[in-house]
């Protein structure tokens, strides 16, 4: 739907399609046993494996959930989440999922066609570090943006970001501009600003980063 009118982006080859927003925009679609992921303007990338599920199964629910898990529940084989080592399957106290939403405390609830309503609880505790492909150990800043992904400068200077449970090292890529990072803090319209061990200040606004640059609220002290 756009402007007031509906029109054709593309077409998947399933009987039916499941569609859900992603937090960092577009959509997650679910044909058959494959899960898409669309952005404006894009064709659908298919995402990672299949769902380990038995052919005519029905996928009923999808669901991102803030730390930018994929949750998807079936019709009749449970509920299933995607973590780095692939699809994973969670205890429920029914196979048949009809619904999947998520509290402010970060508690997920995934209602059952016969089992009633089911609260998953997150771990208490989550320690990142090299084992988890976090590039450092020493981490002076950290922030998490209005998509859910999490920054972290270490105190050597690198700067990464944690997206749908993977570590990625953004000031050792091309696109990064600056040089050695100081601090990271984020925006709630979705704008994370950079302050680099030079006296910059760049800020990551769709997918680019740009220089502040001094104005009346940014001296040079």
């Amino acid at each position: 739907m756009r402007k007031g009118h509906f029109e054709v982006g593309f077409t998947l080859k399933a009987d039916s399609v499941l569609v859900q927003s992603a937090r960092a925009g577009g959509v997650w679609l679910c044909a058959g046993k494959q899960i898409y992921r669309s952005r404006e303007g894009a064709s659908p990338e298919r995402f990672a494996e299949p769902l380990p599920i038995k052919p005519g199964v029905k996928v009923t629910a999808l669901y991102q959930d803030r730390q930018s898990r994929l949750w998807v529940g079936t019709a009749s084989e449970g509920l299933f989440y995607w973590d780095t080592g692939g699809w994973q399957k969670a205890p429920t106290s029914h196979p048949s999922i009809l619904s999947i939403t998520e509290d402010a405390e970060g508690n997920l609830w995934v209602g059952t066609m016969g089992g009633g309503l089911n609260r998953l609880r997150t771990r208490a505790i989550e320690l990142a570090g090299l084992n988890s492909g976090l590039p450092f150990d020493a981490v002076q800043s950290v922030c998490q943006d209005a998509s859910g992904a999490i920054w972290a400068v270490g105190q050597n200077g690198l700067l990464a970001r944690r997206s749908e449970g993977t570590w990625s090292l953004v000031s050792g890529n091309s696109g990064w501009p600056g040089g050695r990072v100081e601090c990271v803090a984020a925006a709630p319209d979705g704008t994370v600003y950079v302050g680099t061990r030079d006296n910059a200040v760049f800020c990551f606004t769709n997918g680019v980063f740009a220089p502040l640059g001094h104005t009346d609220k940014l001296g040079t002290h």
